[in-house]
């Protein structure tokens, strides 16, 4: 009988040095979780507060244009030269040319199964629909994409859909 009671005493005292081994506090059983210990706050850290609504960001971000009325007043802060039609080029040939053609007519293989799709294709940059647009518009249209097109907002910087638009007015003629 003691040999039973003491191996009950000795299971007992191994599963409390388990328990107590498994712990992440300062104490051996927390009792009472202590605000320190969670991930969201550092010792001595006050908490972050939100930024105020409509605040103008420090972190060097470009403030986008939020809707399509106001991209209408914004203009193209990249100038235009031959190195910058270089790079939007060498940019429209990796991001837009599958879609939208090598010359961005319209005219790719995307474009044919868009078609047989049911979907409408890829719009010709030379068409007077693109024409009627101005560069902030057509920077609104890279950022947050229409229809088939994908957004470029997070996938470019700021300054290569400026670029990008560059291109699509030469395109135009423009």
């Amino acid at each position: 009988m003691i040999g039973r009671a003491r191996a009950l005493g000795i299971a007992l005292a191994l599963g409390l040095v388990a328990s107590a081994c498994a712990s992440t506090g300062a104490y051996p059983r927390e009792v009472f979780t202590e605000m320190h210990y969670t991930q969201s706050y550092r010792s001595q850290e006050p908490p972050r507060l939100k930024p105020a609504p409509l605040s103008v960001p420090i972190t060097g971000r470009a403030v986008e244009p939020a809707t399509f009325l106001e991209a209408q007043e914004t203009a193209n802060p990249v100038p235009l030269t031959a190195g910058t039609m270089e790079r939007a080029r060498a940019l429209y040939a990796v991001n837009c040319a599958m879609c939208h053609g090598a010359q961005g007519r319209g005219n790719s293989y995307i474009a044919t199964l868009f078609g047989q799709a049911g979907t409408t294709p890829p719009v010709d940059f030379a068409s007077d629909r693109v024409k009627a647009r101005n560069p902030g518009q057509v920077y609104w249209f890279l950022t947050v994409g229409l229809g088939n097109m994908p957004p470029f907002g997070k996938l470019l910087t700021s300054e290569e859909r400026w670029l990008l638009v560059h291109y699509v007015r030469s395109v135009a003629g423009q």
